[in-house]
């Protein structure tokens, strides 16, 4: 066990077993992706949390669901607070018309926890439109067998799966053979195998599921409605994976529609747009202006927020005066709407060139970023050496769904980073 987390790890599984829960990954999870360069995308080994680290992290991830939805109602019924944001303006005209009260929705979000020197830190909610399905699911379940199996690490158990769990509280929600559509970028495939993924639990879950496009999504009558040129059907739920601000390059003005869930209760809709109030780096902007009592636990866990010193200026006025960054060895730059880390800016860890970059659109666009404090992220030890670990805890319509593991061997997780079965010891 590891002195500074309390974390463990598994051995290596053999790599006839590997090779299986590899296959398993890509033809029955649809991990069509396995590989990043020629590095395997899917580790061979699991991180271990006791019973009590598991469940102090569904506690955490239950509050911080909660408070969420409590900062974005708040920020609904005040659209001042959406200037804090500083969203693109179609965005904000959206958000400003749009429901704090609404009924017909079902949320999905990921907390990004990290091991700390001081406990569990939090950097962001993924609320928009959060991955690690595959990984969190079918592939840990297939992992935890194996080690059971083999015997290396046995009395393991998942923490979840977020695709039974979303098909579980549909159920609830909408009758048997009621139909989804599946909103995503159709031209990324890991983007498809995603939802070509939640097709199949849903399916298994008595749900007719389609994929589709969100240019394919029409509305009228107060609901949605799928017509690809080959049908049209009323859509009784819509699942968005397409991220917020990209609704804006969709033609016409229909998109309007993902920030007006009330306005269209007769389809059931996951996720809405102002989910992306809590989605931005700029949320905890936002925190100070909130009725008290809001929030309790995120300012516990998420390191202080700023913006970058003289970001208000005019493009003039930083022209004459160029604004100010912040001691790199204390802060951290991160795009507001950035995703799977990308363009984070972290001293010594970051390449030279990259943070070149990455200076270069703060100073041109400054209000488009953050700073962050900086914290020490205390590596696990693993077959694979010391390695950093980002805990991707899914909260799906108020119940915990499973946990995405990512590591590095640098404390910056993104698009490089290995994915890792979060499993739990015991039941």
């Amino acid at each position: 066990m590891n002195m500074n987390t309390g974390l463990s790890c598994t051995p290596r599984l053999p790599k006839e077993r590997m090779r299986a829960a590899r296959r398993h990954a890509i033809f029955d999870c649809c991990k069509w992706d396995p590989q990043v360069g020629d590095t395997p995308a899917l580790a061979d080994f699991a991180v271990v949390l006791e019973r009590g680290q598991w469940a102090e992290l569904r506690e955490l991830a239950m509050a911080l669901y909660a408070e969420t939805l409590a900062a974005e109602r708040a920020v609904l019924r005040d659209a001042r607070l959406l200037d804090l944001l500083a969203l693109p303006r179609e965005l904000r005209r959206a958000l400003a018309g749009g429901d704090a009260d609404a009924q017909r929705t079902c949320r999905v979000m990921r907390f990004d926890f990290h091991p700390t020197t001081a406990g569990w830190r939090v950097t962001e909610v993924n609320s928009d439109v959060p991955g690690g399905y595959i990984e969190a699911g079918g592939f840990s379940e297939r992992m935890c067998r194996e080690f059971a199996e083999s015997g290396l690490a046995p009395g393991l158990s998942v923490s979840g799966n977020p695709a039974q769990t979303l098909a579980r509280r549909l159920r609830e929600k909408i009758p048997a053979g009621a139909s989804i559509a599946l909103a995503h970028a159709t031209a990324y495939a890991d983007d498809r195998q995603v939802m070509v993924y939640l097709q199949q639990e849903l399916a298994r879950a008595g749900l007719r599921a389609a994929l589709a496009s969100p240019a394919d999504v029409q509305w009228r009558d107060g609901a949605a409605w799928l017509a690809d040129g080959q049908r049209s059907e009323k859509i009784d739920a819509l699942f968005r994976f397409f991220p917020a601000e990209w609704l804006p390059a969709l033609r016409g003005k229909m998109w309007h529609n993902f920030f007006a869930p009330k306005e269209n209760s007769g389809t059931l809709t996951l996720n809405p747009g102002a989910a992306i109030i809590s989605q931005t780096k700029r949320f905890p902007l936002l925190w100070p202006r909130l009725p008290d009592n809001t929030l309790k636990v995120w300012p516990r866990l998420m390191p202080k927020t700023r913006p970058l010193a003289g970001a208000e200026r005019n493009w003039l006025m930083r022209k004459l005066s160029p604004i100010k960054f912040p001691d790199e060895r204390e802060w951290v730059l991160k795009p507001a709407l950035g995703r799977v880390g990308e363009d984070v800016l972290i001293a010594s860890v970051t390449p030279a060139r990259d943070a070149a970059k990455i200076r270069r659109r703060c100073s041109r666009e400054p209000s488009q970023w953050v700073a962050q404090r900086r914290f020490d992220s205390a590596p696990v030890l693993t077959p694979d050496g010391r390695r950093h670990l980002c805990a991707g805890v899914f909260v799906i319509d108020g119940v915990v769904g499973g946990i995405y593991g990512r590591m590095a061997a640098k404390p910056l997780i993104n698009s490089a980073a290995r994915e890792v079965p979060v499993l739990v010891r015991g039941k």
